[in-house]
């Protein structure tokens, strides 16, 4: 019994405390309400910053631009839209001067302003010009709407980690980054708009070669199925596959743009140059002149009334062209079924006249001094005769000479063609050939003998 009074007891303590507890806690959360509401009253109603947008961009669209203007410490350069292929927009650039432009480059620089990604950084520093925005060190990028209102950004320095640089847009005091890899467009100057791949040259289709290289000069055009030199051996059958190689510049690239224009091209030796090239084909006329050498590696060169630098590798190999090597070097070569009749003259003691006497059927009958030869034999004879070839250029004065063997084609249309070789030395004759204009060249002796060991007589 007297356990249970005890217990009793203790429970009415614990429970009288609880209530005690609660209670107190009641009056104090209204106390700290009532404060609160007191104190809301007496402070203003301000708005909290807000963070900054991660990007803003240019509103409007390609479209809806009517010019670009960029300026930079390369100068000025505008930009206009003209029809594009699929009813897109070709971006060219508005002036008088003549030159080919990159158009991709070109889109590189206008595609950024149509969604150009501002990030703002600080609301209004001082001084802006700190980053990069005094005149002369900035890019400035003038986009011009239909609608009549414009949008100025400025481009300036780079930021310490050089993968952003500071941007301020017109009328606002802010200060903004954008990507490197954007902004970089924005100093271009004509060096990066214009286009500086060299055109490819078709020589299947090639109708026309003028190249005067270091005081040799070679020229050559087509003629029906063939090419004929004209300069320095005019008439002789021309090759142009084996100046291929030599000026192929298909794949190669002009290096920096020097002048736009050029009108004073002996400031750059291009009045007098060290290489001039017209080449002709079916698709267009391809020229450049090469001048002056900037340095061992580099010279000026004209192209399309523009002044690069190119590198001199692109025209290695053009001060070892030899004409004679592009050429027929073959003294007479005639078609025997064009031919009627060839006298042979050795030392002026051996005669020789060849009659082809042409069949119906194309067979001939030939016969030599008037006497019928196998024609088999005949055609080795003629062969051998017509074999005879240049080997190089030799200086020769056939003043006080006689011919030491001549060789005379009568065609069938009536023509003639006449070669007379002179001894040169113990191992070559000295023959001027078709169209050379007074040239000798040098012919083996060994070739002639072949043609007397041929002779069947």
């Amino acid at each position: 019994m007297k356990k249970q009074i005890i217990i009793m007891i203790c429970a009415f303590v614990l429970l009288t405390g609880l209530l005690i507890t609660y209670f107190t806690l009641s009056e104090k959360q209204e106390e700290t309400a009532d404060s609160l509401g007191s104190i809301a009253q007496t402070v203003p109603d301000v708005q909290l910053p807000q963070a900054p947008a991660a990007e803003e961009t240019i509103p409007k669209t390609e479209k809806d631009i009517q010019s670009v203007t960029l300026t930079n410490d390369k100068g000025t350069l505008d930009f206009v839209p003209t029809e594009g292929e699929n009813d897109g927009i070709l971006w060219k650039t508005k002036d008088d001067k003549e030159y080919k432009i990159n158009s991709y480059a070109i889109d590189s620089i206008i595609r950024p302003i149509v969604s150009l990604p501002l990030t703002k950084i600080l609301d209004a520093p001082n001084p802006l010009e700190d980053y990069g925005f005094s005149e002369g060190g900035a890019a400035v990028v003038l986009a011009r709407y239909k609608d009549g209102t414009d949008k100025v950004i400025k481009i300036g320095n780079k930021s310490p980690d050089g993968t952003l640089r500071y941007a301020a847009a017109d009328g606002d005091a802010a200060l903004y980054t954008i990507p490197d890899s954007d902004a970089e467009k924005f100093f271009y100057g004509y060096n990066e708009i214009i286009d500086k791949t060299m055109p490819a040259v078709d020589w299947a289709t090639l109708t026309y070669i003028d190249i005067n290289a270091f005081g040799t000069e070679i020229e050559a055009e087509q003629k029906d199925k063939y090419y004929v030199m004209t300069k320095p051996y005019q008439g002789r059958e021309f090759y142009p596959a084996l100046l291929a190689q030599t000026a192929n510049f298909d794949g190669y690239e002009l290096g920096d743009l020097v002048e736009i224009g050029a009108e004073d091209l002996a400031k750059y030796g291009l009045d007098a140059p060290k290489i001039k090239i017209s080449l002709k084909d079916g698709g267009g006329t391809f020229d450049i002149s090469v001048g002056n050498g900037e340095n061992p590696d580099f010279s000026y060169a004209l192209f399309e009334g523009n002044v690069f630098l190119v590198e001199n590798s692109m025209f290695a190999g053009f001060d070892e062209i030899v004409p004679l090597k592009l050429i027929s070097r073959f003294v007479n070569l005639l078609n025997i079924d064009d031919v009627d009749k060839i006298n042979v003259t050795i030392s002026q003691f051996f005669k020789y006249e060849i009659l082809i006497n042409h069949g119906a059927d194309g067979t001939i009958a030939p016969t030599i001094n008037g006497e019928p030869v196998e024609e088999t034999a005949a055609r080795d004879c003629y062969q051998a005769i017509i074999a005879l070839s240049a080997d190089a250029v030799v200086d020769f004065d056939t003043a006080d000479s006689k011919p030491a063997f001549s060789v005379v084609f009568t065609k069938t249309d009536g023509t003639v063609v006449s070669s007379d070789y002179y001894d040169y030395d113990e191992n070559f004759f000295a023959v001027e050939l078709d169209g050379t204009q007074g040239k000798y060249f040098a012919v083996n002796k060994d070739s002639v003998k072949k043609i007397l060991d041929l002779i069947p007589f």
